[in-house]
């Protein structure tokens, strides 16, 4: 099996691999990166590289190891994030991990990034005990606890207003410049919050700036998130159900109606989803927040959406928010990798920041 990295002409091969992947469980989903592969990992990084194992000229599996500006104990520092790992089932064997990470670690050589965050579902314990044992030249894994990511379910039924000292406007008629402020003031407060400069608004891959919901308290902007939806990009297709999910389907679908909710779609469709994004607060006020999804919710629950995305570590105040809606909760646990090049940035990270990922671009 080789290893490299793959080009623009390999982007049908990848597209392939990335869908014919599904999540598994009662609803299988894959996640698909259509109509193009390499434009949508622009979001992701200011460099990005994908490294691919293939077989007879058959792409086998992949990764990515993408690399983004953020704060580090509010100062500014470029950082990697590795992600996107798929392998067909005939691909994983127990060489392939040691190799992959020596070819990954020359690819470290380059000096772009000491240290590296990714994420791994909580329940797969045999990949966390493997990735953190440190055998075969692995980086050392470091635990920085859990992150939520909660699908919150729209209802068409409307959620109360904001109390009337609270104003929220959208992007459209809120300088620019005043939201990257705003998420530059308040993203140093939080550790490995991107950088988001007023260019960087300007240009990310199909982000409509006038989406962004700002809320001002008083005078005073206290609160900014954007809604983003993906779909022109990226697509959560639903590959096929249970058995007797799929039996119990349309009456369930009934049910959800009934209640207000989006019917669950037959399989090979996508699920209507938008993230939350962009998201800073003051001080990580739950109550801000909260009115900031009130007002998204209100706008959203009568559209064509199954449910919106919002990520949280579990040491952010934000969690006790999401208490207030209909979520189903995943759990991934954050993890800072690195060689012995990193130690001595992975020993100055303050661990009393709370850690800040842009589900969005995971």
């Amino acid at each position: 099996m080789k290893l490299g990295l793959a080009n623009s002409t390999q982007d049908p091969q990848l597209r392939g691999l990335v869908r014919s992947m599904a999540m598994p469980g009662a609803i299988r989903v894959a996640f698909a990166r259509e109509p193009e592969f390499f434009p949508s990992l622009d979001i992701e990084g200011h460099f990005n590289q994908v490294i691919i194992a293939s077989e007879n000229k058959q792409l086998c599996g992949m990764a990515v190891r993408s690399i983004k500006t953020v704060y580090v104990n509010g100062i500014e520092q470029d950082i990697g994030y590795l992600h996107g790992l798929r392998l067909a089932e005939g691909a994983r064997r127990a060489t392939l991990l040691g190799r992959g990470y020596r070819f990954l670690r020359q690819l470290h050589q380059d000096g772009r990034a000491p240290v590296y965050l990714t994420s791994i579902i909580e329940s797969n314990k045999s990949v966390q005990e493997l990735l953190t044992s440190g055998r075969a030249g692995l980086p050392v894994y470091q635990d920085l606890g859990r992150f939520f990511t909660f699908a919150v379910n729209l209802n068409r039924h409307v959620r109360p207003n904001v109390k009337s000292d609270v104003i929220i406007r959208r992007g459209s008629e809120v300088p620019l410049a005043d939201i990257s402020a705003f998420l530059q003031q308040e993203g140093r407060k939080q550790q490995f919050f991107p950088v988001y400069t007023e260019q960087d608004l300007k240009s990310s891959t199909d982000f409509d700036p006038t989406q962004f919901y700002v809320l001002y308290d008083g005078n005073s902007l206290a609160g900014v998130c954007g809604v983003w939806d993906q779909s022109a990009f990226k697509q959560n297709i639903i590959t096929s159900y249970a058995r007797w999910l799929a039996t119990a389907r349309p009456l369930i679908n009934r049910g959800l109606m009934w209640s207000g909710f989006q019917p669950l779609p037959g399989a090979g469709k996508a699920l209507r989803s938008f993230y939350i994004s962009f998201l800073a607060v003051c001080d990580q006020d739950p109550a801000l927040f909260r009115m900031l999804l009130n007002a998204v919710y209100r706008d959203y629950c009568t559209k064509e959406y199954h449910y919106f995305l919002v990520g949280c570590h579990e040491t952010s105040p934000l969690v006790r928010t999401m208490s207030s809606f209909f979520t189903i909760r995943y759990t991934s646990r954050i993890y800072l990798v690195y060689w012995q090049d990193g130690q001595i940035v992975a020993r100055q990270i303050d661990s009393k920041m709370t850690p800040y990922l842009e589900l969005a671009t995971l």
